[in-house]
């Protein structure tokens, strides 16, 4: 992963291809990636969905309706790696995408 001028961000994939972000866009792919994960169940008697991502230990959500669960749930997600990055705690890498803070000089 090289940054590139403040605010671009170029990865090399494992499998060899390249792909180059800005870094906005990175955490919007990032998230993205996170919540195709995402599984969604509707609870008991059929009138609460409860959603998870699996792999995000603690990232959870429980609503009335599918699409609020799925706002909680990105939602949650969101402060959950706003947490665990100012923390410099692990989080999943998705699709190359490691959000991970690095020293400079440090590689990915």
């Amino acid at each position: 992963m090289t940054i590139v001028a403040n605010r671009a961000v170029h990865l090399v994939l494992p499998s060899g291809k390249q792909r180059c972000y800005d870094c906005e866009h990175m955490l919007t792919e990032y998230l993205r990636l996170a919540m195709a994960k995402a599984h969604y169940e509707l609870l008991g008697d059929g009138e609460e969905f409860y959603g998870e991502i699996p792999g995000f230990q603690g990232v959870l959500a429980q609503a009335d309706t599918l699409e609020a669960c799925r706002e909680e749930l990105v939602s949650t997600l969101e402060d959950w790696l706003l947490f665990r990055i100012s923390r410099q705690l692990a989080v999943p890498v998705l699709g190359g995408l490691d959000l991970a803070v690095k020293g400079v000089g440090e590689s990915a």
